[in-house]
């Protein structure tokens, strides 16, 4: 339990925090004065709002995306070879990760997390190989894909359960 005291001349404002240690938030305190009334509000935001859950449902889909959209984009063979042999290795990465929707949970969670990273910094550095570079559509598709994967993994609750 934590205790913050906020003075600001005669108004004195006391925030007791109780959550569990699992929850990350932050708390923001508004303070409005309007001539003789003061107004006090709070709200709790949780800055990794993708769940475990949540966060299994998009790899499913970007492994899907891997899988169909190089052909219906017209991409070339190297590049569509490329995305499916990242998907034949991240398809079982994902499908082992104790999760609410794993085929068998045998990776941990947290562990899935600090994998991630490096599956997104592997699609940014290809992104500087021929095939992407002689392409724009590929390029473009491949920074886009870099972009969502990313995200997912910055905004995921890896210590959720």
């Amino acid at each position: 339990m934590g205790r913050e005291v906020l003075r600001a001349g005669l108004l004195e404002i006391h925030v007791d925090i109780d959550l569990p240690k699992r929850i990350k938030t932050d708390l923001i305190l508004k303070v409005e004065r309007n001539d003789s009334w003061i107004a006090v509000k709070n709200t709790l935001m949780n800055t990794k709002p993708i769940s475990p859950k949540t966060h299994a449902l998009i790899d499913y889909a970007l492994v899907g995306c891997l899988l169909t959209l190089p052909s219906l984009l017209g991409l070339s063979k190297k590049v569509k070879t490329a995305y499916a042999v990242e998907a034949f290795f991240l398809l079982p990465y994902i499908a082992l990760t104790k999760q609410p929707i794993a085929v068998k949970g045998l990776i941990p969670f947290e562990t899935h997390g600090k994998i991630d990273p490096f599956n997104v910094a592997q699609f940014a550095i290809q992104s500087f190989t021929r095939p992407f570079r002689k392409s724009k559509k590929a390029l473009t598709f491949n920074l886009i894909f870099t972009a969502v994967a990313g995200l997912t993994v910055l905004l995921t609750d890896w210590s959720g359960e």
